[in-house]
């Protein structure tokens, strides 16, 4: 059932202009990512990841754990190796750092694709915590580490329930055509910004700017901009927004 599910994803992804290549060309070996070594650049401190290969490469999400007590992140950018490729990025609680990347072509080279830029405190320690290449379907080598859970039994409550109180979830359907569904979970009442971007960062659509009342919302998307003109199939990034509260997802649109 495995194999019948990686052949439907690769076919989506073809048919969506992001590969056009044999699935038994992925299957040689795994790639490998790794968190650089660190260096000082004008006071900052930059901290690069790196692949071993972006060779068919077209989507990339990450996950890194760090002291958030420690040092303070500055900046997520790119390299030379993902241009033409959006990346965005959204710090959750005070230890955890989510990157996504894709691009509407595949990548290409070696070598540190994003750098993060630190501020205060000593040189910081990042841990790989998830690394996905083309969601799934490429495999990666890397030094996973896990969160490790508070001793202290409330403040284990407490995080265990506060990324409950805001949500974004994923849409559906996904993939997609002419219309979906994107849900999502305020805690209470405040001023929303929902937006439908691209994966070269341009912003399509503002489905949502306004006061929402706190529970559970759903926003239809119809797969066009604010002309009126119809998206091409591809890879969109959705992004909720509210007060100091951020949360992107990705979504597919087959045409």
């Amino acid at each position: 059932m495995k194999g019948v599910w990686t052949a439907i994803l690769l076919t989506l992804l073809t048919a969506a202009g992001a590969i056009a290549v044999p699935m038994e060309s992925w299957q040689d070996g795994a790639r490998r990512v790794w968190v650089g070594e660190a260096r000082d650049e004008n006071g900052q401190i930059v901290v690069p990841i790196e692949i071993d290969d972006l060779a068919k490469v077209v989507a990339i999400d990450l996950n890194l754990v760090f002291d958030g007590e420690a040092f303070v992140i500055a900046e997520m950018r790119k390299t030379g190796l993902l241009t033409g490729f959006f990346a965005i990025h959204n710090v959750v609680g005070v230890d955890t750092l989510k990157i996504a990347i894709a691009g509407a072509q595949e990548g290409k080279g070696s070598g540190a694709f994003v750098e993060i830029v630190v501020e205060g405190g000593d040189v910081p320690e990042f841990g790989l915590a998830l690394v996905v290449l083309n969601g799934g379907l490429i495999p990666v080598a890397y030094d996973m580490v896990e969160k490790e859970a508070p001793q202290d039994s409330t403040a284990v409550g407490e995080i265990e329930t506060l990324p409950d109180l805001f949500r974004l979830e994923q849409n559906y359907p996904n993939p997609f055509n002419p219309t979906t569904t994107i849900p999502f979970v305020l805690p209470e009442r405040g001023h929303v910004r929902l937006a439908i971007f691209n994966v070269m960062g341009q912003r399509l659509w503002l489905l949502v700017d306004g006061e929402r009342p706190a529970g559970a919302h759903e926003v239809v998307w119809d797969g066009r901009d604010e002309n009126g003109t119809p998206a091409a199939s591809g890879t969109f990034f959705y992004r909720l927004q509210t007060g100091a509260s951020t949360r992107v997802r990705r979504m597919l649109l087959l045409r």
